[in-house]
């Protein structure tokens, strides 16, 4: 059997290029639909996972995918606001509990996310050697977010102008980082946290007398953009400048109390036509199903290209075989029997075949590296 091996191998070696289209057409043939279907699969359970552990979400009428994905795993879709009070009212009444999120501004391109500090324990977050708390001006980074931004606690980082040419619009605000996050794995490693109080003051609802030393100044590494920034003195002094029952927010997660609850909550806003209440896994599931389907049809496509490899690769070895008639039978007359020289044909078949799998293994997992960085999953 060493024998057959090595004539076998020897024989690729030689015919290196033909050796190698075979591999390599064999690789992408193996390679492209296990790693759709590795991705697919561990995407799915990432939705699944975050969307079961919350029950449902509130928001303005609209597109609902947008709303749910946006409030699981801040996206970039644009979502019309509800009032502070339309949350509110979900917490006095007696069904359910609702936690709001305020996801309109960012830094550095990094999402802002508005919460009540009851999150921290929804979520099950912890600051790595430290506990959090949120005043104004001060943001929580998520771990991923900040290794990108290189941010550790006591450093500061500038909002993003919500436009660009509004020049007399709110300025940016120097926010300083209190915490660091463990990570998780989740959307929340992606993210800077602040309190709700931060993103009106981003907004432009809240005002004071900040430090002038800082107000109006122009920020070193980000010349020429002048800059708010909250101190212990100058925290006291800024206020709000809106009725409090009418404070935007863009959405907010809801956590009924009981079976009951929910039943109740989901009639009432289901004939609501300014507010929709979305249970966050029936969305995912209806998401998903769409990639199935989707997948389903590209499952089919792949099965046809392995169909068509396969009678090429059938059609490579038989002209192979009448090409190496001379060499085959020269093989026979020094006393190689015919299962020696199958044997020998058999055996760089499976070469090949086995060289296009070790390839397509690294190519799966070189994909599936690439699309956990680029989806956001783990």
């Amino acid at each position: 059997m060493n024998g057959v091996f090595y004539l076998a191998w020897q024989h690729l070696r030689f015919f290196k290029y033909r050796s190698a289209i075979l591999v390599l057409g064999l690789t992408l043939t193996f390679a492209l639909p296990i790693a759709s279907h590795l991705i697919i699969t561990k995407y799915g359970e990432s939705l699944r996972s975050r969307a079961n552990t919350t029950p449902y979400v509130l928001g303005a009428s609209g597109n609902r995918f947008d709303l749910v994905l946006k409030s699981l795993y801040f996206g970039d879709a644009q979502l019309n606001s509800i009032a502070q009070e339309d949350v509110d009212q979900v917490n006095r009444s007696e069904w359910a509990t609702a936690l709001p999120l305020h996801l309109e501004h960012s830094a550095s391109d990094t999402p802002i996310i508005g919460i009540s500090e009851e999150y921290f324990a929804f979520r099950n977050l912890h600051a790595k050697d430290q506990g959090i708390q949120l005043e104004l001006g001060d943001i929580v980074v998520g771990a991923e977010a900040a290794d990108a931004l290189k941010l550790s606690v006591g450093d500061r980082i500038l909002s993003d102008r919500k436009t660009l040419y509004n020049v007399t619009g709110q300025n940016p605000v120097n926010l300083k980082v209190v915490a660091v996050l463990e990570p998780t794995g989740t959307a929340d490693d992606r993210v800077l946290f602040s309190n709700l109080k931060t993103t009106w003051l981003l907004d432009g609802l809240m005002h004071g007398h900040p430090d002038p030393q800082h107000t109006g100044s122009e920020d070193p590494h980000n010349q020429g953009i002048s800059y708010h920034e909250v101190t212990t003195e100058n925290r006291a002094s800024f206020h709000l400048h809106a009725y409090p029952a009418e404070i935007p927010i863009s959405a907010a997660i809801v956590i009924p109390k009981s079976e009951k609850g929910a039943t109740i909550l989901e009639a009432r806003y289901e004939t609501n036509e300014n507010l929709q209440l979305q249970n966050c896994t029936k969305v995912v599931e209806k998401i998903l199903g769409m990639v199935i389907r989707i997948k389903s049809f590209f499952d089919a496509y792949y099965l046809f290209v392995l169909i068509a490899t396969l009678l090429f690769v059938g059609l490579i070895v038989a002209l192979s075989s009448q090409l190496r008639k001379n060499e085959l039978d020269t093989m026979r007359r020094i006393g190689a029997s015919r299962w020696f020289t199958f044997r020998l044909q058999a055996t760089e078949l499976l070469l090949i075949v086995a060289l296009a799998g070790i390839l397509s293994a690294m190519v799966t997992l070189i994909g599936l590296q690439i699309a956990e960085k680029f989806l956001g999953i783990h």
